[in-house]
Order: C-alpha cells, then structure tokens, then sequence
C-alpha cells in the first residue's frame, strides 16, 4: 500500500503532537531536510571513504597520545586494541577505493 510522503510524515511524527516543548517540526521543514540530506549522500562511497581515513588518523593520534601517558591510563591491551581499530580502518577504505575501481562507469545515453 502506497501513502505519499506527507501521511507518512503525519503518521511518524503524530506521537510527537502531545509535546509543547520543542515546537512539533512541521511537513515542510522537514521535507527541506530531507532534500538537502539527499544532496549530501549522492557519493556515499567517498563519504564513507572520507570516514575511514579520518577515523585511522584519529586512531593514529590517540595511539601516539597513549605512548605519553599514565601508565595506568595506557595498557598494552589498549594498544593492541587501538592498532586493531586502525587496521580496520584502513582496509575498509582500501576495499571501498578498489570497489569504486572495480566499479562499472554509468550508461552514457546521446
């Protein structure tokens, strides 16, 4: 069964109607969210690309951090945790590049 998107904003966010306080986020607010939410994930791969690699670099400085501080703050279990989590960072950004390689170009129509 098909309802537009305006019934089922209505039916998600009726539960919400009983609160004063924030105001209840009207149809059209919310459809401009959307919209512009939409916009931003037109190139997930390199979103999540983006993520992966920031994600290793923060890693990578708190394993550098973790060198300089309290012994009791920094255990060799903390480490390998931290050199673990940055591994799977990296891979995962290296198998999205190689997907995004692998990946056929779109159909171009004249």
């Amino acid at each position: 069964v098909y309802a537009s998107r305006r019934t089922r904003f209505a039916k998600r966010f009726s539960a919400f109607a009983c609160f004063a306080e924030p105001a209840p986020i009207q149809y059209e607010a919310y459809e401009s969210i959307s919209l512009k939410q939409r916009a931003a994930c037109d190139d997930i791969p390199t979103a999540a690309a983006k993520f992966f690699g920031d994600a290793a670099q923060l890693v990578d400085h708190a394993i550098k951090l973790g060198k300089t501080a309290e012994p009791v703050l920094y255990s060799t279990a903390d480490a390998d945790d931290l050199v673990a989590l940055k591994r799977v960072a990296v891979s995962n950004r290296v198998g999205l590049a190689r997907a995004d390689a692998d990946a056929d170009p779109p159909p171009k129509f004249a």
